[in-house]
């Protein structure tokens, strides 16, 4: 076995799989692929997650304030993670049905 790895690093075979793993590892990262905002009403808000909680929001264009008004016809689905400073007010505006503006970023 020892005879197969001192093979290996004499031919510099170790070397090629490093320089490989260097150029495919930037690939698998996490990319923005768009970003914008969103304006609406949250529709629905859920605490998620087994390992780790993270809180699922749902809103739509227009609302349904004083029974009246429409919906659009895809909610965005919204996820803000633990500890975010703006969590609170994002649940009070759902509480009171206040239309807000999310900044958002979407990631691959």
């Amino acid at each position: 076995m020892n005879d197969r790895l001192s093979d290996y690093a004499d031919k510099g075979e170790v070397m090629k799989v490093v320089a490989i793993c260097l150029v495919i590892l930037p690939l698998c990262a996490c990319w923005t692929t768009g970003n914008g905002e969103k304006v609406g009403t949250i529709i629905k808000v859920a605490d998620e997650g087994m390992f780790s909680t993270t809180h699922e929001f749902e809103i739509v264009r227009g609302g349904m304030a004083g029974g009246a008004g429409s919906f659009s016809i895809t909610p965005a689905c919204i996820t803000v993670e633990e500890g975010n400073p703006q969590l609170e007010a994002i649940r009070d505006a759902f509480n009171k049905q206040i239309e807000v503006v999310v900044n958002y970023r979407q990631g691959a």
